[in-house]
């Protein structure tokens, strides 16, 4: 209390101010009596001030850490939509992988459906797109069912397998066109209900086929045309709705080791006009189809059999239906130096290994 505050309760006579200020100093020691000391509204101010730095101070310390949390969020939101939904980045890598893997080791490069591609047909477009980088795809056990034909028509060799016959199934047409030494290995081939055959080979390819079984097709099982070539080996053609293999033209060739070909509609294999098919291997068993178990019709069409003694194994039906034309041109089955005449002017030819 000083003497602004006397007067302004009424107390202005200098004698009872200065009482007042001795007596308010006894009750209060510490207040002082000087009319320069800091006044309330002074220290108010003050805490004012003080309250508002602090204020201040702690939304900046507190924007700040908000605005670290922000970026770090959008980062990582940008290297998410990088790393799993840029899938051609995702591709380019593996291709990249690929190749300096084949250049670096000189293994073979290998993908996998569906665990690499999902389905067969981007996988052999893939390989195709990558110049003989991917040179093997192996597909998984399962049922694979082909909107339409899958055509390999690339130059460079590759390989496509499965896990086995009856294990990896592809359901509609494999056409090799124009490819050389296309491998397949381990599947099982069948047209499905829109028809056709279930592997063709045509326009100059050449097709390896090992350990496959093709069935159940409404064409021929397997049809090859147009100066192809097919070397099908230890594999299982039945129960297609026309022959089981139709081999068509002059230049064209197939070669047969350990095959088996029954209960197709028509003929067990069959040459037409010029086409060569050579047959081998001591388990060839070609049996109980509707037709001629070997059919060679058409000028220069010629079956060559070379098996070993006593390995040939034709069935009830078919080789009753062989000596029935063996007898027709007054010739024997069993005469090792003879022909045995199908159909118009083609020939089998039959040899003793």
């Amino acid at each position: 209390m000083n003497l602004e505050d006397l007067t302004h309760i009424g107390i202005v006579k200098r004698g009872e101010q200065k009482r007042a200020l001795r007596a308010v100093q006894q009750i209060n020691p510490t207040t002082t009596t000087t009319t320069t000391g800091t006044t309330p509204a002074t220290a108010t101010a003050a805490v004012t001030t003080v309250t508002s730095l602090f204020t201040v101070a702690t939304s900046f310390l507190f924007n700040q850490h908000w605005s670290i949390i922000v970026v770090a969020l959008f980062t990582i939101a940008c290297l998410t939509e990088t790393l799993f939904y840029n899938f051609k980045l995702y591709t380019k890598t593996i291709q990249l992988f690929h190749h300096l893997t084949k250049c670096c080791s000189g293994t073979t490069v290998m993908v996998q459906v569906p665990r690499d591609y999902s389905t067969i047909e981007a996988a052999v477009q893939h390989a195709k797109a990558s110049n003989g980088m991917i040179q093997v795809i192996r597909v998984a056990a399962g049922k694979y069912v082909l909107p339409k034909p899958l055509v390999i028509d690339f130059t460079q060799s590759i390989k496509i397998t499965g896990q086995g016959q009856g294990k990896t199934k592809i359901v509609g047409v494999v056409v090799v066109q124009k490819a050389r030494d296309i491998e397949l290995n381990n599947l099982t081939l069948t047209s499905g209900s829109k028809g056709g055959c279930g592997l063709r080979v045509e326009n100059g390819g050449s097709a390896i086929v090992t350990g496959c079984e093709v069935k159940c097709c409404r064409g021929c099982g397997v049809e090859v045309r147009e100066k192809s070539f097919l070397s099908m080996h230890n594999s299982f053609v039945h129960h297609n709705g026309w022959s089981g293999v139709i081999v068509i033209g002059e230049g064209t060739e197939a070669t047969f080791t350990n095959l088996e070909s029954n209960h197709n509609e028509r003929c067990g294999i069959e040459a037409k006009d010029g086409a060569v098919v050579n047959i081998q291997g001591k388990r060839t068993n070609i049996h109980n189809n509707d037709g001629a178990g070997l059919s060679a019709v058409g000028a220069g069409a010629i079956i060559r059999i070379n098996l070993p003694s006593g390995s040939d194994k034709w069935g009830s039906s078919n080789n009753r239906h062989m000596m029935e034309q063996a007898k027709q041109e007054g010739k024997h089955w069993d005469d090792k130096d003879g022909d045995v005449l199908y159909g118009d002017g083609g020939t089998v030819h039959r040899s003793i290994m």
